[in-house]
């Protein structure tokens, strides 16, 4: 049977090659999200820009969800900051808590410093090296070159 979802395959495609899903962005690459639409931080773009926010608040403040649309540097909506900050929570990314008052409303702040974060990443990426050491101190030259 012959999805009916995909656009037929360009000329010259070899036999039995699918097309590009319709609505997305090629074989086995979803709508958005895909690993292209990620910052070199392994983020999306608006999950960068809102952890960015909550990085560069005062240590371990408290933030609501108007404070940090307040905050970022491109204007966005109060609901599409608090699911990003929603998701940002669910991968452990931030912290959330309940502000006092009647209302409650939820805060949230960074899980960890910037600092540790990209140190967990590089020694994330170092794991994929068969000289660890070699690599970091190739990395160290080109950092402080002149």
């Amino acid at each position: 049977m012959t999805s009916t979802n995909r656009h037929p395959p360009p000329e010259g495609t070899p036999p039995g090659t699918p097309g590009p899903a319709v609505g997305g962005l090629g074989p086995g690459l979803p709508r958005g999200g895909g690993p292209a639409h990620k910052t070199p931080l392994g983020f999306g773009h608006l999950e960068q820009a809102v952890i960015s926010v909550l990085w560069d608040a005062r240590a371990g403040a408290w933030l609501t969800v108007g404070q940090v649309a307040a905050l970022m540097s491109e204007p966005r909506g109060r609901t599409t900051v608090q699911a990003t900050l929603a998701a940002l929570w669910r991968k452990g990314h931030a912290e959330r808590g309940r502000a006092s008052g009647p209302r409650g409303s939820w805060r949230y702040r960074a899980a960890c410093t910037r600092e540790d974060y990209l140190t967990r990443r590089v020694l994330a990426v170092l794991a994929y090296s068969p000289d660890p050491e070699g690599t970091l101190t190739r990395v160290i030259a080109q950092v402080t070159a002149p």
